[in-house]
């Protein structure tokens, strides 16, 4: 997937995907707190990753944001 990524021009330290999924993660925990529906347009995709409903494709993801 590394090869991937710098094929597609993406050229990221480690610590840096670390920090964004630290973000994500903070961002995805804020909105689980409050109360009604989240208007966080990730919200969806995120929950499904984050929580324990099935497995997913991380790949599908990965291409979709790529495109």
């Amino acid at each position: 997937m590394c090869e991937k990524f710098l094929a597609a021009g993406f050229n990221v330290e480690w610590k840096d995907v670390k920090t964004k999924l630290n973000n994500l993660t903070k961002k995805y925990k804020n909105e689980i707190k409050k109360r009604g529906p989240s208007q966080w347009h990730h919200f969806a995709k995120v929950h499904r990753i984050l929580s324990a409903e099935k497995p997913i494709n991380l790949e599908e993801y990965v291409l979709d944001s790529m495109a």
